[in-house]
């Protein structure tokens, strides 16, 4: 299946403010990661009513995202909490 990673104005912030390394290797992480298998990667349910809304620790963050299933497997980034 073909997939997609997007972010919000707020996680793309959050992305700007790392530093570009960490923003390099981060976003290889997410296509790795959550780009292939958005309910893995010891990814969590938000809320249990709530399955597509995960959190995951990816390459030194903690990211909230949303996944949208269709044609394109969609991974949004909702937030972006650094842990460096």
């Amino acid at each position: 299946m073909s997939y997609r990673i997007t972010y919000t104005d707020r996680a793309r912030s959050d992305l700007q403010a790392m530093p570009r390394s960490v923003r390099t290797d981060f976003e290889g992480a997410m296509r790795k990661t959550l780009g292939r298998d958005p309910y893995g990667h010891g990814s969590e349910p938000m809320k249990s009513r709530e399955p597509d809304r995960r959190i995951a620790t990816v390459h030194a963050a903690v990211v909230r995202y949303q996944v949208t299933t269709g044609l394109v497997l969609m991974v949004t980034a909702l937030e972006i909490a650094h842990l460096y």
